[in-house]
């Protein structure tokens, strides 16, 4: 009996998504806001860190359902 779902190989969105995911973990943060101190968006962020750190949080969990999805990895 063959399986009910077989993709001979990913899709390009996966990987895209895979990235994306990558660079929004919130857990970069920490290590972004230091190399980017000095500019306009560095204040920013250093100004409204919870609010970042929450939506970045809310992009990479969905970006990261979406590539393992795209990737056939669930």
């Amino acid at each position: 009996m063959e399986p009910a779902h077989v993709s001979p190989r990913a899709s390009p969105a996966g990987y895209l998504l895979s990235g994306l995911f990558f660079v929004s973990c919130p857990c970069h943060l920490l290590f972004v806001i230091p190399l980017i101190s000095g500019t306009l968006l560095g204040a920013y962020l250093s100004e409204h860190y919870l609010p970042v750190f929450g939506g970045l949080q809310l992009v990479s969990l969905v970006s990261g359902v979406a590539s393992m999805h795209f990737l056939d990895r669930c």
